[in-house]
């Protein structure tokens, strides 16, 4: 599972409208043109998955913005204040979805191309303090894992609880669908989970060797690992198939606080930065070039996920 070079689509947006659907939101899924959603409580986005593209969704009764990507441009309606963001990759125009956690009490969705935020729900009693992360967490649309403490944790946000495993955890990232852990600063290696229940079961997948970096960040796609430290203007770069350096990668024009990162599916490269994690930065994961940044302002946030919403 580690070497899997696929976009994590499929998983991520069974998890949105999951997350819309249990928080009282009607889910609409359109196959032809843009469409808009009700939204309850802490519902996340109704998704149309192809078609020309067109104007802003007006939101349900109650939704802060509709969003719809076309094939020459992107769009974005307001509505009123409350329910859930339409989104729409229309046209064949790709668009990315991040995830991360806001002021320590609930997970937001970014489309990453617009900066249109669209708050999702809430983290339950339970959930770890801002001073008791000791890292930013691993965000998902519906679970987040964190190092509170110095143990792994992990966030049903749909369920409403928290658990706690006897892992010892410094920092946490996601590898694709498994999960990374490591204990120390500077480690020796960090050890990979496929999944919670292997957490809980302490059942390690593979053990994976490093080479010495400092890094309390970690963002992947396929077998290609970043590494960051909390504050940054260059990241360390590790395969996981051939198991060796790759080198550092310089960021051009970013020297910064690092709030969390990942990797999108055609190496995007995009950082939550700023000491408040209020602007996302893209740059060619290859290059270091930075591609653009949005500004999206939202109180204090950390962690980030993107995933790719692509035509079904």
């Amino acid at each position: 599972m580690l070497a899997m070079p696929t976009l994590r689509v499929c998983a991520a947006l069974a998890a949105v409208l999951a997350c819309s659907a249990a928080c009282g939101g009607k889910v609409s899924v359109d196959d032809d043109e843009a469409s808009a959603g009700s939204g309850g409580a802490g519902a996340f986005a109704s998704v149309s998955s192809s078609g020309p593209g067109g104007p802003g969704g007006p939101g349900g009764p109650g939704g802060p913005v509709g969003v719809t990507s076309g094939p020459d441009a992107t769009s974005v309606g307001a509505g009123a204040s409350g329910g859930a963001a339409t989104v729409g990759a229309g046209g064949g125009t790709t668009s990315h979805l991040c995830y991360r956690l806001v002021d320590n009490a609930y997970v937001e969705s970014v489309v990453l191309e617009t900066g249109a935020m669209a708050p999702g729900p809430q983290v339950p009693p339970g959930f770890p303090s801002a001073d008791e992360l000791t890292t930013p967490p691993a965000v998902r649309a519906d679970e987040i894992f964190h190092c509170a403490n110095g143990w792994l944790g992990r966030t049903d946000l749909l369920a409403g609880t928290v658990e706690t495993s006897d892992v010892p955890c410094l920092t946490v990232g996601l590898l694709n669908d498994d999960l990374a852990v490591a204990n120390d600063p500077s480690p020796e290696a960090m050890d990979v989970y496929d999944n919670w229940d292997d957490v809980m079961a302490g059942k390690v997948t593979v053990t994976v060797p490093l080479p010495g970096y400092s890094f309390s960040r970690i963002g992947a796609e396929g077998d290609l690992v970043f590494f960051a430290w909390h504050s940054a203007h260059e990241l360390n770069r590790f395969s996981t198939s051939v198991l060796r350096d790759l080198g550092p990668l310089s960021l051009e024009g970013f020297d910064d606080w690092i709030q969390g990162l990942d990797i999108t599916g055609e190496l995007w490269l995009v950082i939550n930065g700023g000491i408040a994690g209020d602007t996302l930065y893209v740059f060619d994961a290859q290059s270091g070039t930075a591609l653009f940044d949005v500004f999206a302002p939202s109180g204090s946030t950390r962690g980030l996920t993107c995933d790719t919403l692509i035509p079904l």
